[in-house]
């Protein structure tokens, strides 16, 4: 059994070197095919699609969605990511520097799954031969003020809930080498940005890139990256349907830069690598922290709805009103959905 980082409780050294070098591990086995079947059950009841008709397969809030058929789900259920997947769940907690640094509500997967279920068939996907031609290049957070140290995204996360997901099937693409370019921008700008500002553009930044990863990959397999990975979607010719979700981690402070290097997490590391900088640096804001609702925000409290009528007309929403947990408080309550 590989030897546990120093300061780590789940990261082996090896994994530990290559996030600091390419900021991101993929873990494997963090959860069973039997987990991933139980939280996909009634899925396409919620989609309100057949599994078995390619040819109803479509997205109503987005029509044209240059990935073909992608949707993003609201929420129905929520587990603990402790209970449910230890072995990602200590890895995220090694690289944020401790448990004890997440925000509660944070501590929970949901099954807000995003879907890819392809576009019409193809012989090759148009930006098969060089990832910067994705149009989906970004950087998560649409929901708060980027600065350096923002707390509001501890680290990106990609649970595989699919059997597997195959070049060609919709892999998400990383870009490691954006980080150093985000994280630079970041630095020399304090004030920092607003997402949907014009500031930053994820796909400018991509054709600086060199560096891409796909990343394919069977049910039960976590990825983890730097906060500050571009990553981006791709197509999905194979029309095999992809499961993920990206759960969002938030830390209670911001992030740290001036204190001694074996006292700093290993995000916070690699962000002072990335910065270029030799050691410990102090940083100040200059703008303020702003958070408000994403762009997804009222698409999934009408989705949501949507979906809970669905389920209750199919006889199953029991099931999940009573593992609602917490985001009982985010939508409107199943009793003035469907009367109970």
């Amino acid at each position: 059994m590989a030897a546990v980082a120093p300061g780590c409780t789940t990261l082996t050294q090896d994994q530990y070197d290559h996030f600091m070098e390419k900021g991101y591990i993929i873990l494997h086995d963090c959860f069973t095919r039997e987990q991933a079947a139980y939280w996909l059950k009634d899925v396409w009841v919620r989609l309100g699609l057949n599994p078995n008709d390619k040819e109803s397969w479509h997205n109503p809030a987005v029509p044209e969605d240059p990935y073909g058929v992608k949707i993003h789900m609201p929420a129905q259920r929520t587990v603990k990511v402790s209970e449910f997947a230890p072995k990602a769940w200590g890895a995220i907690c090694d690289l944020v520097g401790g448990e004890e640094k997440i925000v509660e509500e944070t501590k929970y997967w949901r099954d807000n799954f995003i879907v890819n279920l392809g576009h019409r068939p193809t012989d090759r996907a148009p930006d098969i031969d060089d990832p910067r031609a994705l149009e989906n290049w970004h950087c998560d957070g649409d929901q708060f003020t980027h600065f350096l140290d923002s707390p509001d995204q501890g680290v990106v996360m990609t649970p595989i809930w699919s059997d597997e997901v195959k070049h060609l099937g919709g892999p998400t693409f990383l870009a490691p080498d954006s980080i150093d370019i985000v994280a630079r921008f970041l630095h020399d700008h304090p004030e920092g940005f607003k997402p949907g500002s014009g500031v930053f553009v994820g796909r400018d930044i991509a054709q600086m890139c060199n560096d891409f990863v796909e990343c394919v990959g069977k049910v039960g397999d976590v990825i983890i990256c730097h906060p500050f990975m571009l990553h981006s979607a791709s197509h999905n010719t194979l029309r095999i349907p992809r499961f993920i979700t990206n759960p969002t981690v938030i830390l209670k402070e911001p992030f740290r830069f001036d204190l001694p290097l074996e006292q700093l997490s290993p995000i916070e590391r690699k962000t002072i690598k990335a910065c270029g900088k030799d050691g410990p640096f102090k940083f100040e804001i200059v703008g303020e922290r702003l958070r408000f609702h994403g762009q997804r925000y009222k698409y999934w409290n009408d989705s949501h709805e949507q979906e809970l009528v669905r389920l209750n007309d199919y006889g199953t929403a029991d099931h999940f009103i009573d593992n609602a947990g917490i985001i009982a408080n985010d939508y409107r309550s199943a009793k003035e959905i469907i009367g109970r």
